[in-house]
């Protein structure tokens, strides 16, 4: 009986023909099966030609198991009883895609009877405080003076029910890294100075905590009292000075107007200071008493270290504050915005940054080698008053031919190489290419701001 009925091939080549067709035994061959009569062969679309080995070759059998792919296989315990670290082989296969708490209770089951006795207990007790209520409204209540009246009010607790709520999973990232042991050797011992270097600090902390609470000499009020203090005594005792440093006019003066006199009135030193040059002074832009010196050297085969003393004119005789280097200082600039802010450079190319107000001797910025350094002494350094990007920044220059700027950022200084001095043999060799007329970099000494165009300089 003719019916309709789908052929089946091999694995790799499934077609289903919808056609009224003959009963066909299965022995026959499957390129008849799409022989009709009065037709030709009749093949899909996109069918592919394979051979009789192809068709006869047996499919590899694939087996479903109910292990997790995503399962951990290499998970690592510590062993109480080894003392060490061991794989183990219990794995989690199981993956839970919904779990939703069942609000139906069984009535036989231990819940269900908690539940009845609950509500019997809370009914009894309603029916035992509505009866009370009854009977004390019964009795005369006697009325005070103050016409008091006592109202009362019972109602009902309701029912527990718990509410369930679902809502999407948080986002999940997978990190993962590879350590050595060496590596995880020096973060122990990096972690165990830390904590050493901490707890000493801790205890220097709490020593000058309790020697400042027994002594009240050692108070930030004491000391600031006495920095007055001082620097009265010292206006005091040197009063004609300072009287001549705001009025002081020479009669010569008149006679010759192109050419002036001058007057010396204080001499700046310190004992630190001994057997060292000045190279530089700098005025505070802020503080018009407050400038700043530098003490280096220039005797190259004989460097020693360097220094930096903030004076005021309102004490003369010792400096307001003191950084010491590890090199001899060359230049230095205080910021037009940020007066506590002090840029050094110094002998052997490095330059800081200082914030006057921390009393600690350590800059607050250093250059490196890693942060490209200067391999030069550094001869001048520069705020730059307003950056384009808004950042803090400053400028130097350096005998090894180099102009950087540096810029301040949160943690470190981040260099910028703005041009190199470069040297040329001869006009002759400007007309040749740029790399052959090259012999050189020339070392800088000094630079300037244009004054109204802070990127000309």
């Amino acid at each position: 009986m003719p019916r309709g009925r789908g052929v089946r091939g091999n694995q790799r080549n499934q077609t289903v023909v919808q056609e009224n067709v003959h009963h066909v035994e299965s022995e026959q061959d499957p390129a008849e099966l799409y022989e009709f009569e009065g037709h030709g062969m009749n093949r899909p679309d996109g069918q592919l030609n394979l051979t009789d080995f192809e068709l006869n070759e047996e499919m590899p059998i694939r087996m479903l198991t109910a292990n997790n792919p995503q399962a951990a296989q290499n998970i690592t315990l510590f062993s109480f009883k080894d003392h060490q670290y061991r794989i183990t082989d219990l794995v989690d296969q199981t993956t839970t895609h919904l779990a939703v708490d069942s609000k139906i209770v069984l009535k036989d089951s231990d819940e269900a009877r908690d539940q009845d006795a609950y509500h019997d207990d809370r009914r009894i007790e309603i029916e035992r405080l509505t009866q009370n209520a009854g009977d004390n409204d019964m009795k005369k209540s006697v009325r005070n003076q103050f016409n008091f009246s006592e109202r009362t009010a019972q109602t009902f607790n309701n029912s527990i029910r718990n509410r369930s709520l679902q809502t999407e999973p948080p986002i999940m990232k997978d990190n993962h890294n590879t350590v050595t042991q060496w590596e995880i050797w020096d973060v122990y011992m990096e972690e165990l100075e830390n904590s050493r270097r901490a707890s000493e600090e801790q205890k220097g902390k709490d020593k000058d905590k309790k020697k400042r609470q027994e002594d009240a000499l050692y108070s930030s009020s004491m000391k600031h009292s006495l920095k007055i203090m001082e620097r009265m005594i010292i206006q005091n005792a040197m009063e004609e000075e300072f009287y001549d440093y705001k009025y002081y006019e020479h009669k010569i003066d008149e006679a010759r107007p192109d050419e002036g006199s001058l007057l010396p009135l204080w001499r700046f030193s310190s004992e630190k200071s001994k057997r060292k040059q000045v190279t530089s002074i700098c005025w505070n832009p802020k503080y018009k008493d407050l400038f700043a010196i530098s003490y280096g050297s220039y005797d190259f085969l004989k460097q020693s270290t360097g220094l930096i003393c903030c004076y005021s004119l309102k004490n003369v005789m010792h400096p307001e504050y003191a950084f010491t280097t590890e090199s001899g200082v060359m230049c230095l600039d205080f910021h037009p915005s940020h007066p506590a802010l002090l840029c050094v450079g110094v002998y052997d190319g490095t330059v800081l940054v200082y914030d006057i107000r921390i009393k600690h001797n350590r800059p607050i910025y250093q250059s490196t080698v890693r942060t490209m350094k200067h391999t030069d002494p550094v001869w001048q350094v520069s705020w730059q008053r307003e950056d384009l990007t808004k950042n803090i920044n400053f400028f130097s220059i350096s005998s090894d031919g180099r102009v950087t700027n540096w810029i301040l950022m949160k943690n470190k200084l981040e260099p910028e190489e703005v041009m190199k001095l470069k040297l040329v043999n001869s006009q002759k060799d400007a007309e040749l290419e740029e790399e052959a007329s090259l012999s050189g970099l020339a070392g800088g000494m000094c630079f300037d701001f244009h004054p109204s165009a802070e990127h000309m300089f």
